[in-house]
C-alpha cells in the first residue's frame, strides 16, 4: 500500500483518515465549476467597475455645467462700475479707486504665463478614477489567487492521502462529492478490495529485479 508501518498504524487506531477513494469525473466538475465562478465573478467586476467610473465622470459634467453657468454671470466689477457714483470726495475716491484697479489688471496681464494651448487640460479626477481602478483589479486578482488556490487543492487529493481531523472535515466540506476518507481497519480492508494486487505483486518483483541487477 505504500504506507510506513507508523502511518498505517495511525489509520487503524483512529489517528487519522485515509483517503480511499476520488471521483474524477466529479473532481473535474468541481474544477469547471469553479472556473465559471471565477468567469462570471471577473464580468461582474468589470461591469461594477465601469459603472462606478461612469457615475463619477457623470458627477464631473454637472459641476462643469454648473460652473459654466457661473461664468454666464455678470461680474460684480461691472455692476458696481454701473452704480450711480456720489458727489464730491466719494466721486474722487472711486475715480481713484477704478484708476488703481485698472493699472492692477494690466500688471497681472504683463505677468501671466504663456499657455501652451496646444497642452491638454490636466482631468482633475484623475487619481479618483485610477483609484476605483486599482480597487476593482485588486479585488479581481484575490479572487483569480483564491480560486487558483482551490483548483491546485483539488488536484492534490489522491487515493491514500492521509488526513488529519480538522484537513478531513475542511475537505468534506469543500469537496465531499469528490473523495471518501474513512479511518480504522474498515479502511484498508476496503482500498485492497479495489487494488489490484496481481499488478502490484507484478510491479513489485520487477523493481527487485531492476535493483538486483
Amino acid at each position: 500500500l505504500d504506507l510506513s508501518p507508523r502511518n498505517l498504524e495511525r489509520v487503524l487506531y483512529f489517528a487519522q483518515y485515509i483517503v480511499t477513494e476520488v471521483d474524477e469525473d466529479a473532481r473535474e466538475r468541481a474544477m469547471e465549476s469553479l472556473n465559471s465562478y471565477l468567469e462570471a465573478e471577473d464580468d461582474r467586476f468589470e461591469e461594477e467597475k465601469q459603472a462606478a467610473l461612469e457615475a463619477l465622470r457623470s458627477g464631473d459634467v454637472a459641476a462643469e455645467e454648473a460652473a459654466a453657468s457661473a461664468e454666464g454671470e455678470e461680474p460684480v466689477a461691472e455692476v458696481e462700475e454701473k452704480k450711480p457714483a456720489a458727489k464730491g470726495k466719494a466721486k474722487s475716491k472711486s475715480k481713484s479707486k477704478s484708476k488703481t484697479t485698472v493699472k492692477a489688471k494690466a500688471s497681472a496681464k504683463d505677468v501671466e504665463p504663456e499657455v501652451d494651448e496646444d497642452e491638454e487640460p490636466a482631468d482633475p479626477l484623475a487619481p479618483q478614477l485610477t483609484a476605483i481602478e486599482e480597487k476593482f483589479d485588486e479585488a479581481k486578482e484575490a479572487l483569480k489567487a483564491e480560486i487558483t488556490e482551490r483548483i491546485e487543492e483539488l488536484e492534490g487529493i489522491s487515493r491514500l492521502d492521509l488526513l488529519t481531523e480538522a484537513r478531513y472535515r475542511e475537505l468534506r466540506d469543500r469537496y465531499g462529492e469528490v473523495f471518501k476518507a474513512t479511518m480504522g481497519a474498515e479502511s484498508i480492508l476496503n482500498i485492497l478490495k479495489h487494488t489490484d494486487l496481481e499488478k502490484q505483486r507484478e510491479g513489485l518483483q520487477a523493481e527487485v529485479r531492476s535493483t538486483s541487477g
